[in-house]
């Protein structure tokens, strides 16, 4: 037990804030999972990832941003009550993917994280894009939850007003920006998880040690998105087990809809989290950077299926 209490994350305290902490070649049999979490690649290849990334971000956040304002400036989508859901779903996708695009570029440019701020930043706004997305998939997918026990029921569902979709969502954008807070208080504030470089191309907050790796899976994560999926699990499971879905008729047609945008969601924050947090010697830095490029791929997937609401 004192031995896995003494891992920790080589040269986590001798290095400057955004510059690689180790190198993936540096990386053998002694090595933490700490380790692997930090390796980074030649500097090389991390600025082809910055490219790659970049240029997804660049695209994501074009999409979004067009399906936003086509939402946004037509006065009939604006008044029904979903469709404010669906702009405040795209927020954080939007805000992530744009954000990341000028830290990329800014990295490129100069051959290195442009600073220890940015790293910082790039901390917060990812921690928002993940949150923001997980915890309006919550408050979207109550509300479907509720209209289909309400029909079981023969109970009149009535649907939410603007000034409670305004609420609700913006309750959980601030617990996103929040958590993204947590990762960049000074280190006085003993608050056991620190942004560090991802394999050297994606500032995030990570584990260093074990007292932090039981912090992160079990408040940190769980507060991020545990429970978001937790709750998602459980809304597919109890719809699937009680039969809530009608056979015919535009409920049918609207409750699908919106659950393959919340699957769509389900489906690429998943394998992401799981290759990049959970079991990080599984892939290499291209394999983690493949799977940063499909995590912002799914605000095309999700603002893509906006396009097939009839309103």
């Amino acid at each position: 037990m004192s031995d896995i209490w003494s891992k920790t994350l080589t040269g986590a305290d001798d290095v400057p804030l955004g510059q690689p902490v180790l190198r993936f070649s540096d990386l053998n049999e002694n090595s933490t999972r700490y380790d692997y979490l930090a390796a980074a690649p030649s500097d090389d290849d991390l600025v082809k990832m910055w490219i790659a990334i970049g240029t997804t971000s660049v695209v994501v956040s074009v999409w979004v941003g067009i399906i936003f304002s086509g939402i946004a400036c037509s006065r009939k989508a604006r008044a029904l009550t979903f469709n404010l859901y669906l702009l405040f779903l795209m927020v954080p996708d939007f805000l992530m993917s744009f954000l990341c695009a000028i830290a990329c570029f800014l990295a490129v440019s100069a051959g290195h994280w442009y600073s220890p701020f940015m790293c910082h930043f790039q901390s917060w706004f990812i921690v928002f894009g993940i949150g923001g997305n997980s915890w309006m998939t919550v408050v979207i997918l109550r509300q479907i939850h509720k209209m289909l026990c309400n029909a079981r029921r023969c109970i009149r569902y009535t649907n939410p007003t603007r000034k409670q979709v305004c609420i609700q969502s913006g309750i959980a954008l601030l617990w996103a920006t929040f958590l993204g807070i947590w990762a960049v208080l000074p280190t006085s504030w003993n608050i056991p998880i620190r942004t560090y470089p991802q394999q050297g191309y994606a500032c995030v907050p990570i584990e260093y040690n074990f007292p932090s790796s039981l912090f992160y899976f079990l408040v940190f994560f769980p507060c991020l998105s545990g429970i978001p999926l937790i709750y998602t699990t459980y809304v597919i499971f109890d719809v699937w087990r009680k039969s809530l879905l009608p056979k015919r008729g535009q409920r049918r047609v609207f409750a699908v809809y919106m659950m393959r945008i919340i699957l769509c969601m389900y489906c690429w924050w998943l394998p992401s989290i799981m290759f990049k947090y959970f079991i990080p010697s599984a892939v290499g830095p291209w394999g983690k950077c493949f799977f940063s490029i499909w995590m912002h791929l799914q605000g095309i997937a999700s603002s893509g299926l906006m396009l097939g609401k009839p309103d």
